[in-house]
């Protein structure tokens, strides 16, 4: 699915014409779940990611005067594909994209859970319970 796509089901969401049936506390879970993939999870793996591209001697034989030629390469490609590929091909950059897919998620399912808060009390109660409960309090 591209951005526009996800963009047009949020903005469905957003108007009425897209829903879902779930109980509060499972929206609440599923915005909970969304936001500690992405803080924790992913950022956690970004973060090791950004260590390894920094790595300047791996201790195989990458120094310049190795007899192993291949493994100032071989060096130069782990960083790379950690991060900072030229391609964009590397772990760091396609988290990114897979944050931007959680959180586009989180919208669409934000969006139809605000439009059921917006007209039931008593679902906004207990969805606001329940993100309490998980450590996500709504303000």
């Amino acid at each position: 699915m591209n951005m526009a796509d996800q963009f047009d089901l949020i903005a469905e969401a957003k108007s009425g014409a897209l829903s879902v049936r779930m109980s509060p506390e499972e929206f609440a879970r599923i915005d909970h779940e969304c936001r500690r993939f992405v803080k924790e999870t992913i950022r956690e793996v970004q973060n090791d990611m950004r260590e390894i591209s920094k790595i300047d001697k791996w201790g195989f034989g990458d120094h310049p005067d190795s007899k192993l030629t291949s493994a100032p390469t071989m060096a130069r490609r782990f960083r790379e594909k950690a991060m900072g590929q030229p391609d964009g091909n590397d772990f760091y950059t396609i988290l990114e994209e897979h944050k931007s897919a959680v959180e586009s998620i989180r919208q669409l399912f934000g969006a139809m859970r605000d439009r059921y808060i917006a007209q039931d009390s008593t679902l906004a109660a207990r969805f606001k319970a329940e993100s309490e409960r998980l450590g996500n309090p709504i303000k």
